[in-house]
């Protein structure tokens, strides 16, 4: 995924073209990393966590006192609020995915398709 540090047009073209952007109404996603058989992902504090995979949910992570993990979810960093910020999250033997979080305030992000390689 593609961070812009300054505004350069024909980078921010190529970007978009390239795929590497992320729709939000307030949550950041920082860094997303596709490995054989996992997606981790670091995001500003989030609430919830999810690999979206064809009709069923891949993977899924709640944070919280009574918060869940569901379908392989592993968390490794919380911020001091409890929110998650780094999880790491089984994917499903299907060709793509995506993921969703949600901030405190219910704000939600998303990527674009994430295309996986037959592993």
């Amino acid at each position: 995924m593609s961070v812009l540090l300054r505004f350069e047009l024909n980078v921010a073209l190529a970007a978009l073209r390239a795929g590497n952007f992320y729709g939000s109404t307030g949550p950041a996603i920082i860094d997303v990393e596709v490995a054989d058989s996992f997606v981790e992902v670091r995001t500003s504090p989030c609430r919830s966590i999810t690999l979206c995979q064809g009709i069923q949910r891949g993977s899924s992570v709640q944070a919280g006192r009574l918060g869940y993990r569901h379908g392989g979810a592993s968390v490794f960093e919380t911020a001091d609020d409890g929110g998650l910020v780094r999880v790491r999250l089984e994917r499903r033997e299907v060709p793509y995915g995506r993921l969703q979080v949600e901030d405190a305030a219910g704000r939600r992000g998303w990527t674009n398709p994430l295309w996986f390689e037959a592993a």
